[in-house]
């Protein structure tokens, strides 16, 4: 028992000793890293919030032609009953003839 707690106490100091300056070195780098993504994420917002208000505003163009269209459509249905009102009326009055 005594030679197995040797064995591990050399080898814990000899890691912990030699990962201390590593680990400030990960950490530094980690935290530029950091930066770097928090700088490149700031500029990936813009071009989302760039991106989102163009896309609202194509489909606000697409909503008023889409209205445009559907007026169009009802004015010209109207036109066509009003038209086959006056195809039936002629008719009669050919046939009245």
């Amino acid at each position: 028992m005594s030679s197995q707690l040797s064995r591990k106490t050399p080898s814990t100091r000899s890691s912990s000793g030699a990962g201390k300056a590593p680990v400030k070195k990960n950490l530094t780098q980690e935290l530029r890293d950091q930066r770097m993504k928090d700088d490149s994420d700031s500029d990936d917002d813009n071009t989302l919030k760039e991106q989102l208000e163009r896309a609202n505003h194509d489909i606000q163009q697409m909503q008023e032609m889409f209205n445009a269209n559907a007026r169009a459509t009802e004015e010209l249905q109207a036109a066509m009953r009003l038209s086959n009102q006056r195809t039936q009326e002629l008719e009669q009055q050919n046939c009245t003839l």
